[in-house]
């Protein structure tokens, strides 16, 4: 009985120490879902075409929250980008709306745009920073009346 109740110890420590191995992996591969995630936004929101904005967004949310970490928040402001940047692809017919919209283009562009370098993935903050240029050039044509 007490050799088991050792390898139960032993194996609940083996537990404790792989975590950190588990999550270098977890972050990882977290991050290569965002960096695909965010290209094909990118790629979507540069062919001006609602329709594979609308594709490349789906499942955003999933891709930011689902990775079982906290990505820092100018990568979890993706969502909004797409959010934002639908809504203007898509127009608004009320004047208070499409104020509105023109406003979160530029507050998401300089959330994403604040991107910094991650070790697990080196061109992640480039491809937001992008983004966000994409984002002001989006807002510069869609809100002429607003500004």
């Amino acid at each position: 009985m007490r050799i088991h109740g050792h390898l139960v110890i032993a194996g609940l420590l083996c537990v404790a120490a792989l975590p950190g191995i588990a999550e270098a992996k977890d972050r990882a591969e977290g991050w290569r879902n965002w960096t695909e995630r965010a290209e094909r936004i990118l790629a979507a929101m540069q062919s001006g075409e609602s329709a594979r904005l609308d594709s490349a967004c789906t499942g955003v949310t999933r891709t930011v929250i689902g990775q079982g970490f906290a990505f820092p928040g100018w990568a979890q402001s993706l969502i909004q980008v797409c959010t934002v940047t639908q809504a203007a692809y898509h127009g608004s017919e009320n004047s208070r709306r499409s104020k509105r919209i023109c406003s979160d283009l530029r507050s998401v562009s300089k959330k994403i745009g604040k991107a910094a370098p991650v070790p697990e993935s080196p061109d992640a903050h480039r491809i937001a920073q992008r983004i966000s240029r994409i984002m002001i050039e989006i807002r510069n044509q869609a809100c002429v009346n607003f500004m």
